[in-house]
């Protein structure tokens, strides 16, 4: 029998979930309900749990979204090829004008995914003209670009936030072997 995708118990369909990478934080499933994006605690066991925010839809891609390593944040970079955007939605607030807030990154446009660092900023992904550019971002929103691909580049942080992994395309290489070396 195949197994269902995207099902978990009493969840129906999902649209994504994130687990947050510090020992004992929460995982949060984020579902679209009435043009606003809700997310939930999710317990791998019994399902969707408790409300925890809502905030308006806007355009997104499958795996645009980051949980904060702790899963006391979301972070979603909006789509706009003129106005780049990053909102931090609070999952724990309990006063709405503390619930979101916006960054806006110096000098980026096109946004097209977010990954926390260890220390509150992000390693945010934008779609340039020919190619993919990756950029730190701190919290005020000052960005720096680490470096370009012509294909698909994100960054994958460790536990530690220390070091990034990412995926790199090379076109060509080459390999010399020279003896007695």
């Amino acid at each position: 029998m195949a197994a269902r995708r995207n099902q978990f118990p009493n969840t129906g369909n999902v649209e994504e979930f994130r687990c947050g990478r510090q020992p004992g934080s929460r995982c949060v499933v984020r579902s679209i309900e009435n043009d606003q994006f809700v997310f939930y605690e999710l317990d791998p066991r019994l399902g969707k749990g408790r409300e925890l925010a809502r905030t308006g839809l806007s355009p997104s891609i499958t795996g645009d979204w980051e949980l904060w390593p702790d899963g006391l944040f979301i972070a979603i970079p909006n789509h706009d090829p003129q106005n780049a955007k990053i909102r931090v939605i609070s999952l724990d607030a309990t006063e709405p004008d503390r619930a979101e807030r916006v960054v806006t990154p110096d000098g980026m446009r096109n946004l097209m995914g977010v990954a926390w660092g260890a220390g509150g900023e992000w390693y945010v992904t934008e779609k340039k003209p020919l190619e993919v550019a990756l950029f730190y971002v701190d919290r005020e929103g000052h960005s720096w670009e680490l470096l370009t691909s012509p294909t698909t580049l994100f960054a994958v942080p460790s536990l530690n936030g220390l070091k990034i992994a990412f995926p790199q395309n090379i076109t060509s290489s080459n390999v010399w072997l020279i003896n007695g070396f």
